[in-house]
């Protein structure tokens, strides 16, 4: 009769167990797919403003270039 209960309550305890890590594990990759998700826009938004800035300073701060034709950046 032990034998019965114990055993019992070991296949309990260990299903609940791994159900509780398998929705541990399961809500780990969630959680890292939509930090990924959130880390690539935050990139993209910081490589648009880069590039925006990048494109003033070329255009604020670049000579005007002469091959012979006039200037070739007006």
């Amino acid at each position: 009769m032990w034998y019965f209960l114990c055993l019992s309550g070991g296949l309990i305890a260990g299903f609940i167990l791994a159900a509780v890590m398998t929705a541990g594990k399961v809500a780990d990759l969630v959680t890292r797919a939509g930090a990924a998700n959130q880390r690539a826009a935050s990139l993209d938004k910081a490589n648009l403003v880069l590039r925006r800035e990048l494109a003033e300073l070329r255009a604020a701060h670049e000579a005007p270039r002469n091959h012979g034709y006039g200037a070739s950046n007006g």
